[in-house]
């Protein structure tokens, strides 16, 4: 049998999936010392109101979700701090990038952030911009090795009372 990896908007029948992957992601990142996500973040209603709004995506392959990002044009407030490099009134934000433990080291990350592009473009941005927690080498280097450029540092402790590196690609 033949199966074709996709992308594609998150369903609310995908809720459970999508929020196993993050609460599987948060364990397993604890697990390696990593401070990501807190407790209390992201929560349910967090994951089922970027469904509902038509901007959380899933990679599936293998018939099973593995994947998934909320991509949106919309940040925290913090986002207002950051000398960003380029002018755009209406950059594409990654938030909450989430590949299963079961399913990481596939390049499924990199696909959902490529796809991020694409759709950046497609949508008129000229950046894709996002943040992850400073303490977090493994996320941080993962931007930087994709072209991504520490453009500013932001506190967000509605999440962690530690700093978050801001991340900006200028798309061509």
């Amino acid at each position: 049998m033949f199966f074709i990896m996709e992308i594609r908007k998150a369903t609310l029948a995908d809720f459970d999936s999508v929020f196993k992957i993050v609460l599987d992601c948060k364990e397993e990142m604890n697990k390696m010392g990593i401070e990501q996500w807190p407790a209390h973040h992201p929560s349910k209603e967090t994951i089922q109101k970027g469904i509902e709004s038509n901007c959380h995506y899933v990679l599936i392959d293998q018939e099973k979700i593995v994947a998934g990002v909320l991509l949106n044009h919309s940040g925290d407030e913090q986002y207002k701090l950051v000398n960003w490099k380029i002018n755009d009134p209406n950059p594409l934000l990654v938030h909450r990038l989430a590949v299963s433990p079961q399913a990481q080291g596939k390049g499924y990350a990199k696909k959902l952030m490529i796809f991020a592009e694409e759709l950046a473009k497609k949508e008129g941005s000229k950046s894709i911009r996002l943040d992850t927690y400073k303490n977090n080498s493994v996320s941080n280097k993962f931007y930087e090795n994709l072209g991504y450029k520490l453009v500013g540092v932001i506190r967000m402790p509605q999440y962690m009372p530690g700093e978050y590196n801001c991340y900006e690609k200028i798309l061509d």
